[in-house]
């Protein structure tokens, strides 16, 4: 938060959007996913990428098209990220963690029920962060006691089933190419 305060000072209205990477994480919160998996598309690059800022003095600012291919639109209907690319800056780096597939309730069964998180939670085996990772600290306030510790670690099963099943997406993302969102 504190790079990209930092560039909207300096640039201010001349600026109109914010490109940064984030960690995917998969299996748990000590992995994440490889970048080619990333389908988002902006400025020729392609992986786990996000717009993280956005000036709302864009002509017609609004929102469009349904979720899973949701974006932003200027008053022609223009994706944001298709704007003049001078008015963009991308920071290089994975500035959070995205926990999309993960399981976010009390189980698998009620996971399921929100709708797509059927097609978000995956079994696959990502990179580990290094030991020296800063997690954010939100990970380590006091939470209730529904809400299950962020620390748990992947299980025997899933790691089995992502034994499996990782080399297969990893085939499947070279072999063939996917669209853009869900």
């Amino acid at each position: 938060m504190l790079k990209r305060t930092q560039i909207i000072r300096k640039h201010g209205n001349n600026l109109e959007t914010i490109v940064n990477g984030y960690f995917n994480i998969i299996g748990d919160i000590y992995h994440y996913q490889e970048e080619k998996a990333g389908k988002y598309k902006i400025d020729g690059k392609e992986g786990h990428l996000t717009i993280r800022a956005i000036n709302r003095s864009i002509p017609g600012l609004h929102f469009g098209k349904p979720h899973g291919i949701q974006g932003i639109f200027d008053r022609g209907d223009r994706l944001i990220q298709e704007r003049d690319i001078k008015k963009r800056i991308s920071i290089d780096e994975s500035l959070y963690l995205h926990l999309t597939h993960m399981i976010r309730s009390k189980n698998i069964s009620e996971n399921l029920k929100v709708m797509k998180r059927d097609v978000k939670y995956k079994h696959e085996l990502g990179f580990r962060f290094p030991l020296y990772f800063y997690y954010p600290e939100v990970l380590f306030r006091s939470k209730p006691n529904i809400v299950d510790s962020p620390w748990e670690r992947m299980n025997r099963s899933y790691m089995l089933r992502g034994l499996i099943e990782t080399p297969l997406r990893k085939f499947k993302r070279r072999v063939f190419k996917s669209k853009s969102g869900y």
